[in-house]
């Protein structure tokens, strides 16, 4: 069956009948995938991981310094609900709150994806920070990885990961706390700064065939093969998530998915995302990202493929592929 759904025939044949179905949508503007332009959100506690250096106060710091990064660097991207504006909301849902000023709130996830969605936000911006130990006159690492949860699919949908190491200037008795200041300030620039150059794009699912959904999203849309996608429904009763897509052939403006569950009936029209992967994740004892183990995995069956390669190309005297190139785009 997979060769028929790669034949220029099969896709031409498809897309007709999309096309014939979705055609009144398309006239709207609604079949086009759509850019998210601005997201609302809200800031959770960001959570240290290296608790024994910077305590409570290095998670409170790294909220703060995420919080006004966003602000800036992402002003048209993302609109920030006020901390003021958190904590009212949940005290109104009844949902306790710091007892002190300048302190984490500890929301569970359930807790904060009420409070998202009771003040009308898009998503949920959390993670986690780790620190070096401070030490007088050593430099100071940070790093810290951020995540965009979406209140809708309750996927990740963004995010960034950074490392930042701040020294003494020379001749220079360097405080620790100024050097973890500094350096918190330059990851959050460099986390968010990731978190805004990357658009959101929401496809429109064309047309489903078997167990592969047509999708209106390509690599313009930064698809890729290999990415996955939360599927889910716009209805009057609120939103349904109905299954989950894995990108197989991806073109310009258009993509075949592999439908990995199919909870709600993927139909046309539903709305489709890219979930959001990160390529590294931060150490529990601290120290800078480390690959993420689907990237190494990726990586290793790489260079198996590329072994392969070689010894077809030895041994049956022609170049030969493996896994459609896919490879090579990593």
């Amino acid at each position: 069956m997979k060769p028929n759904r790669r034949s220029p025939v099969f896709r031409a044949a498809a897309w007709f009948f999309a096309l014939a179905l979705v055609l009144p949508v398309a006239i709207q503007g609604t079949a086009q995938a759509q850019a998210q332009t601005q997201l609302k959100v809200i800031v959770a506690d960001i959570v240290n991981k290296t608790p024994d250096n910077g305590g409570t106060n290095l998670g409170v710091q790294a909220t703060a310094a995420v919080y006004n990064e966003l602000l800036n660097t992402g002003a048209g991207r993302y609109y920030v609900f006020q901390t003021s504006e958190v904590q009212k909301e949940a005290q109104t849902l009844g949902i306790r709150t710091a007892s002190a000023p300048n302190q984490p709130n500890n929301f569970s996830q359930p807790d904060l994806l009420r409070i998202a969605k009771s003040l009308g936000a898009d998503a949920v911006v959390q993670g986690y920070v780790t620190s070096s130990p401070l030490i007088r006159s050593r430099p100071v690492r940070v790093a810290l990885d951020v995540r965009i949860h979406d209140t809708t699919t309750d996927e990740d949908i963004n995010g960034g990961i950074g490392s930042v190491v701040v020294t003494p200037r020379p001749g220079q008795v360097g405080d620790p706390e100024e050097l973890l200041t500094k350096a918190l300030e330059d990851t959050a620039q460099e986390v968010v700064r990731q978190i805004a150059q990357r658009q959101l794009f929401v496809g429109t699912i064309l047309n489903v065939n078997g167990n592969v959904a047509i999708m209106n999203i390509g690599t313009r849309n930064s698809l890729h093969v290999g990415d996955e996608l939360t599927v889910y429904r716009l209805s009057p009763a609120g939103t349904i998530r109905v299954g989950r897509l894995k990108a197989a052939r991806v073109y310009p403006g258009d993509a075949e998915a592999d439908i990995l569950q199919n909870v709600g009936g993927i139909q046309i029209e539903d709305q489709a995302r890219i979930i959001y992967r990160p390529e590294a994740v931060l150490p529990t004892g601290g120290g800078p990202p480390v690959p993420h183990p689907h990237t190494q995995s990726f990586f290793v069956f790489g260079i198996f493929c590329n072994q392969a390669v070689i010894f077809v190309w030895v041994v049956v005297g022609k170049a030969g592929g493996c896994g459609h190139g896919y490879f090579l785009g990593v």
